[in-house]
Order: C-alpha cells, then sequence, then structure tokens
C-alpha cells in the first residue's frame, strides 16, 4: 500500500491536535504478558491507551505494525548499532516491523531504565564479543555511533582510552565506561535523548514521573512485604476504616498499586 504523502500526514496532525473529538476511539488489544508486564511497572490502562493513540499515529497504513524506518523517523532519530539493539530488544520474531504488544514493549522496558541501566545497556550493545570489556575497536565504534559521528573527545580515540583505562589493560570496563559519562556526559548524551524523546511523545514528562513514582512505590512496598510475611505497612485505623465506608472520598494509601500487588501475590493484599 502506498504510503501517505507528507501532506496528508501533516493533515492528520492538524485534525488530531483541533479536533479530538474526531478521532476513533482506541482499540486496546494487549496479550496477557503485556498487561502484566504493564501493571507490574505502573502503568495504567490509560496510559496504555495514550501509547496505543501514538503507534496508531504512527500507523498510516492501519495494517497494526510499525516499521523499523517509521520507528526512526518518529523520534527524529539516525539508524545507528544502538537503535539497532533497542529494536531488536522488542521486534521478538525479527521481521523488521512491530505490532503494539512489541511496540510497548520498548515502554516498559528503556523508557522504564534509570541512568546506570541505559549506561549498562549501551555498552552492551558495543560489546560485541560478550567479554565484559570493550576494546580499542568497539569503543571507537561506540563513540561515533552512539554520538552521530562525533565524539567529544580531546585528541583521538586511543588518547581517550588511554586516559579511561584506568588499570591499563587496553580495555575499558563498566566502571572506566562510567567514569567515561561522567567526564564526557555529551558522548552518550544520544542514548539518554533517545529516552527522553520517547517519553515526551507518549505520556508526557508528568506522566512518566507519575510512573516512576508508583514503581519506586511499588518496589518499597514489595520490599516491606518479603521482610513481613506479606503483609503491607499498617495505615491509620480511621483512613482504613474510612477508605472502606467510603472509597469516593478516602482513598486508600495503597490503591493505585493494589492490582500490581496482587498481581505479584496471587490474592488481595489487603486481606493477607
Amino acid at each position: 500500500m502506498k504510503r501517505p504523502s507528507a501532506l496528508k500526514k501533516l493533515g492528520k496532525k492538524i485534525k488530531k491536535l483541533l479536533c479530538p473529538c474526531l478521532r476513533q476511539p482506541v482499540e486496546l488489544d494487549m496479550s496477557s504478558t503485556s498487561k502484566s508486564a504493564a501493571k507490574a511497572v505502573g502503568f495504567t490502562e490509560a496510559d496504555c491507551i495514550k501509547i496505543k493513540r501514538r503507534f496508531d499515529d504512527i500507523d498510516f497504513d492501519l495494517k497494526g505494525e510499525i516499521s523499523y524506518g517509521d520507528f526512526l523517523e518518529d523520534i527524529n532519530e539516525a539508524r545507528s548499532p544502538f537503535t539497532d539493539a533497542v529494536f531488536a530488544m522488542v521486534d521478538v520474531n525479527g521481521n523488521g516491523e512491530l505490532d503494539f504488544d512489541e511496540y510497548i514493549q520498548i515502554f516498559l522496558s528503556y523508557c522504564m531504565f534509570n541512568q546506570d541501566e541505559i549506561l549498562t545497556f549501551t555498552y552492551e550493545c558495543f560489546d560485541k564479543d560478550g567479554s565484559g570489556t570493550i576494546d580499542e575497536e568497539e569503543f571507537r565504534l561506540l563513540a561515533k555511533t552512539v554520538n552521530n559521528g562525533a565524539p567529544t573527545f580531546p585528541g583521538n580515540f586511543g588518547t581517550a582510552l588511554e586516559e579511561f583505562d584506568s588499570n591499563g589493560d587496553g580495555l575499558i570496563d563498566m566502571d572506566e565506561f562510567r567514569e567515561l559519562n561522567r567526564v564526557y556526559p555529551m558522548v552518550l548524551f544520544p542514548a539518554f535523548r533517545f529516552q527522553d524523546n520517547l517519553q515526551k511523545g507518549s505520556l508526557g514528562s508528568n506522566g512518566w514521573v507519575r510512573i516512576l513514582k508508583r514503581k519506586a512505590k511499588l518496589a518499597r512496598l514489595e520490599d516491606y512485604r518479603e521482610n513481613h510475611k506479606g503483609q503491607l505497612p499498617p495505615v491509620s485505623g480511621y483512613i482504613g476504616f474510612c477508605s472502606k465506608l467510603c472509597p469516593c472520598v478516602y482513598e486508600h494509601p495503597y490503591n493505585d498499586v493494589l492490582e500490581a500487588l496482587a498481581d505479584s501475590s496471587g490474592g488481595d493484599p489487603l486481606e493477607m
């Protein structure tokens, strides 16, 4: 099927902004695995619907899949070994296209990474031989491709390698890689920009702050339960009573994560 012209794409975007009431309702068809993964990291159904809208906007020919090229165009990124690794992480069948189940996995994985997880992922992308270290050739490829061919180093790659190779073995290990990022943050900035572009275009900065707070809350509660025989931290009798008597007015402090907690325990965590 012929792809829509740039003019048609622009018209669709304008209609989306000016006439949201004309947009088709979203059909959220997710596998049970994706639903469980979404709950586990703190996504609500509304969050998933917003991401589905973004997927539908990219899927101009309405075939239910988006190509690698369309994915990169949407986030204004050029193809590189780094973007290949991100795409391969979710392209389960390896056909070069993503259905919605595969697409949302990007937001459930890469978009949830903290800074160190992004560094680790980037490092592993270029550790081609799986040795746990990066040699000069791998280091050269990493610096060029991640930073679009213009790495911010004084002198040349050899000089940079010597600067961060603290043990003098001619290789960069993970700790040395973290030090590289601390001294020259712009070298790996595109890896963080990649995440930022995905987040802003889907749920917005505030939406991701809310999700990450919910994820942290889930982690704290699950840690507490592991050390207290499955029990949640106690709440005051007043709050507990009011939240049961009139939940529309008095919200239980764990309501936003109860479904995810129930999934992880196989029952209602408030009844344990």
